[in-house]
């Protein structure tokens, strides 16, 4: 009877196992269930972070309003030249982009120095930038101003001149830079070279002396009166964009020696036959636009320029060609650290001229 009872007792308990090994199945089912809701859960929560992951700061857009009202571009030159109008170029082109006014105000004086002191010193509120050239790497040095690239907001490098041209008269029968150093050496004294001070045309005079050229120098005003003075035989040696002077040369009146860029510009070769100077006279720099706001400017402001200027300069056809048409340019943006290292380099180059001489 116990024998019975015990086996009774063994069977049931046998039940009770498989009772309970049956549910496991479910029971993995359910923990396969339970593990693939959670990550249903994590990829739904994912997708809903996924903005937040994928955009990088570098490359989210700039969170500001900006510009909100008209916006004060100052060129510290006359109106009608180069720099004027690269400004306005751009100007016109963030105008529609942004659907604010960029209005170019022309404040000229002291080399550029003016117009510089009073875009600098103005409310960092972004509404007030200042457009100048490699002509600020000349101030810094002669001394006209107090401020450096340091002491702005630097937006970027906008821009780059095929290069002033340094030119003289025909009559004189000079082509190259040795024909006028040698010249110069032969008259010392005689020819005159027009140089605004502290201006870019100043260091260009100063470097040709550096090379070995005997020459003075005579303020003669901006590029349209260089041209004049030249003509006249007021001044012998002018540096003038290709446009200011190219009628000249196709004419004869005016013969171009080369350009006191470092950058040479392919279609001044094939047009023109002008390079920039030979590098053992140390003539050539880098003649770069620039943009740059008052230091303390939100620097959310900034970078939103930085993408509007990126987005005209290197993808708006319209805006290539204007600048090609009118100068020779070929589009360059630089923005930020980089651009202002570039400028600084001008600076150091500079720095080894006597602009009091």
């Amino acid at each position: 009877m116990k024998k019975t009872l015990a086996l009774v007792a063994a069977l049931a308990m046998a039940a009770s196992l498989v009772a309970c090994a049956k549910p496991a199945a479910p029971a993995a089912t359910t923990a396969a269930a339970t593990t693939a809701a959670p990550a249903a859960t994590t990829a739904a929560a994912a997708q809903a972070a996924a903005p937040a992951e994928t955009k990088a700061p570098e490359t989210e857009a700039p969170k500001t309003d900006w510009p909100k009202k008209t916006v004060n571009v100052i060129v510290p030159y006359g109106a009608g030249g180069d720099t004027d109008f690269n400004a306005r170029a751009l100007c016109e082109k963030l105008t529609n982009l942004t659907g604010q006014s960029f209005v170019v105000t022309n404040v000229a004086g002291n080399g550029g120095s003016t117009g510089a002191l009073q875009a600098l010193s103005s409310d960092p509120d972004g509404y007030t930038i200042l457009f100048h050239h490699s002509g600020f790497c000349v101030a810094q040095n002669y001394g006209s101003t107090d401020y450096t690239y340091d002491d702005t907001e630097f937006v970027g490098v906008v821009g780059k001149s095929a290069g002033n041209i340094i030119t003289l008269n025909s009559k004189l029968g000079i082509k190259t830079v040795d024909e006028l150093i040698e010249y110069s050496k032969a008259h010392p004294g005689e020819l005159k070279i027009a140089a605004n001070t502290g201006a870019t045309t100043h260091a260009t005079a100063l470097l040709l002396r550096k090379a070995g050229a005997d020459i003075k120098m005579v303020d003669a005003g901006g590029s349209a009166d260089r041209i004049t003075a030249l003509l006249g035989g007021h001044v012998d040696i002018i540096t003038n964009p290709i446009n200011s002077v190219a009628d000249y040369f196709k004419t004869g009146e005016l013969v171009g020696l080369c350009t006191d860029n470092s950058i040479e510009n392919e279609t001044l070769v094939k047009e023109y036959g002008i390079y920039p100077a030979d590098p053992k006279y140390g003539i050539g720099f880098p003649f770069l636009y620039n943009m740059m706001f008052p230091k303390g400017t939100d620097q959310a402001i900034v970078e939103k320029l930085q993408s509007l200027l990126d987005e005209i300069i290197n993808n708006d056809a319209d805006y290539q060609k204007t600048i090609f048409d009118a100068y020779l340019q070929e589009p360059l943006f630089v923005p930020g650290e980089e651009g202002k290292a570039m400028m600084q380099d001008v600076v150091k180059q500079f720095s080894t001229l006597d602009f009091k001489a």
